[in-house]
């Protein structure tokens, strides 16, 4: 591949043996110019094109130009090759250098997407004594000045400096992975795919932790969790040989699968909504294929009416919308005014159910009866600000850990240990638990583990920046050991748990 600048050409293109150009050339030229100014392109060998299929990504800059290389026997595989050029600053055709790099700056986010992309060109900039690079920002593996290149290129008292040309060819190559037949190409986007195992813990069967095997694991555990001194990292090895017997069991007794994580197959379908309809869905359908085809198109004249198109189809669908919310709410108003009538037992249900009487409070706030006791006929109350119990410092027992199990949440996600709350519903685990909280609730430190969560960042907006950190809300997910254990409330050495775990809780992200 050749990248070239100041190609000055309008109409007419680069004819080369064994090349093709696909070029940028300036699309505002005065009448009277007999050729252009300014133009970009980029040469690339005919023999590319028998493995590559090569297209312009974006030329709506003038001066910039982007071509996206994607091989022919395996999609994932493509990389950009970007040319600019900048004119001069007291030229006839100078720009606003500070726009034309936030316009370059804002490509380079936006049309790679995370692909390899290179650029090269022609940025009208001389030697200096300043830096090339933000030192301690820019992480760069090989680093080659300009004025090296000039020291390399010639001797020193070999050709005065008044003779030395501004333009210069600078060859550079890379390397991509190019497979050679399909066969390859779908055993390398396996690999490179990241393989996640799903248990189903909805049929536990009734061997779970029952077996021999099992029950002298178990019971080697909690000879361990006996003999714990309180120190941090036996506390997390035995931790860890507890997960180890859960996973063991698990790999034998649970039925799974393999979900490939590629953002594709496991793409979820939202619930509908209860207004939802089948004209909603194909209007919805013709919506987002016609945005696709404005997103894409990169023809002027048709962009304009590919962009009347979209808008008509949203207004369409957003009309359908309304009138499908309507007629619901007015469906939904007419069955509570005839339960009204027919069942008013039924009515008052539907009605709890809204949330209104989710709203009601038994109890009166200790402010209140303070202040105001005498409205409430209670001139001789007594509010105890410091309550004292005993029982709050024993051991915790097995009732109590059993109760906290069998009340946990089931079909949650699990945390950094992979044990779902299902799983824990057995005795074996659950005297095993009891042993560890108790161990924790002596010594006051908890394993390792349970103070790391998995954060899945939701976005906040859809019309924020989605490069931006502040533009997302971070969800956590934490151990189910750890859950169960928050419910018992017992103190813990520096605070670890504060109820959200914002503050003293390392998270793993997960994006």
């Amino acid at each position: 591949m050749i990248g070239i600048v100041e190609t000055h050409l309008v109409n007419h293109s680069i004819c080369i043996d064994n090349y093709k150009l696909y070029g940028n050339n300036r699309k505002l030229i005065h009448t009277r110019a007999k050729t252009g100014s300014g133009g970009v392109g980029l040469l690339v060998k005919e023999e590319l094109l028998t493995t590559f299929n090569i297209d312009i990504e974006d030329e709506s800059t003038d001066g910039i130009i982007w071509i996206k290389f994607v091989e022919k026997n395996n999609d994932s595989n493509k990389f950009y090759v970007s040319v600019v050029y900048l004119p001069p600053e007291f030229s006839a055709r100078s720009t606003n250098a500070y726009e034309f790099f936030d316009t370059l700056m804002s490509q380079i986010y936006s049309i790679p997407n995370g692909c390899p992309f290179y650029i090269c060109g022609d940025f009208n900039i001389r030697i200096g004594d300043m830096k090339d690079y933000i030192p301690g920002v820019d992480n760069l593996p090989e680093l080659i000045r300009a004025s090296e290149l000039a020291n390399k290129s010639l001797t020193t008292g070999s050709i005065e400096p008044k003779y030395i040309p501004d333009h210069s060819v600078l060859c550079w190559e890379f390397e991509s992975t190019v497979c050679e037949n399909t066969n390859k190409q779908s055993l390398n986007s396996h690999d490179n795919r990241s393989n996640h195992i799903v248990y189903n813990v909805k049929n536990i069967p009734d061997t779970w932790m029952n077996d021999e095997n099992s029950i002298n694991l178990i019971n080697l555990c909690i000879a361990n969790i006996e003999s714990c001194n309180g120190i941090q990292v036996e506390l997390d090895n035995i931790y860890n040989d507890f997960i180890n017997v859960i996973h063991n069991e698990m790999n034998d007794k649970l039925d799974k699968k393999i979900k490939i994580m590629n953002s594709v197959n496991n793409k979820r379908r939202r619930f509908k909504k209860r207004w939802w309809t089948d004209e909603l869905t194909v209007k919805w359908n013709q919506v987002c294929l016609a945005e696709k085809q404005y997103l894409h198109c990169t023809k002027v004249n048709s962009n304009t009416h590919l962009r009347q198109i979209y808008v008509s189809k949203r207004k369409e669908f957003d009309k359908l919308a309304q009138q499908s919310k309507r007629q619901y709410w007015y469906s939904c108003q007419e069955k509570l005014v005839n339960l009204n009538k027919n069942d008013p037992r039924q009515f008052w249900r539907k009605i709890g159910n809204i949330g209104i009487g989710n709203d009601r409070q038994s109890k009166i706030p200790n402010e209140m009866l303070r202040n105001n006791h005498k409205n409430f006929g209670v001139e001789n109350l007594i509010v105890k600000n410091d309550i004292f119990c005993n029982d709050l410092d024993d051991y915790i027992s097995f009732d109590e850990v059993y109760k906290v199990a069998m009340a946990a949440k089931t079909g949650k996600s699990p945390g950094v240990d992979c044990i779902q709350a299902e799983l824990c519903k057995n005795y074996a685990v659950i005297f095993t638990l009891t042993k560890l909280f108790n161990i924790c609730f002596k010594f006051g430190k908890v394993p390792n583990m349970w103070n790391k969560g998995i954060i899945t960042p939701i976005p906040k907006c859809s019309t924020t920046d989605p490069r931006d950190p502040l533009s997302y809300r971070g969800w956590s997910c934490y151990s189910s050991c750890f859950t169960m254990s928050s419910a018992l409330h017992f103190p813990l050495e520096g605070d670890s748990y504060s109820g959200s775990g914002k503050e003293s809780c390392h998270h793993t992200y997960h994006l």
